[in-house]
């Protein structure tokens, strides 16, 4: 896993858990934060896709 891709139905919300995952992971994975309101056209190729809400998935 090369990135960590933190998906978030807010854009506040999706900045403020990437940070905290950059934390913990920064040192071995690229975390990007998107949301709803951002062009999702990004490649989940050797990725790990975090959603923060059940509401994604529906």
């Amino acid at each position: 896993m090369k990135k960590l891709i933190m998906l978030s139905p807010g854009k506040t919300t999706s900045v403020n858990l990437a940070i905290q995952l950059e934390e913990v992971f920064g040192k071995y994975v690229k975390v990007e934060p998107y949301c709803f309101q951002d062009d999702l056209d990004f490649d989940i190729a050797n990725s790990l896709v975090v959603l923060s809400s059940p509401r994604i998935i529906r």
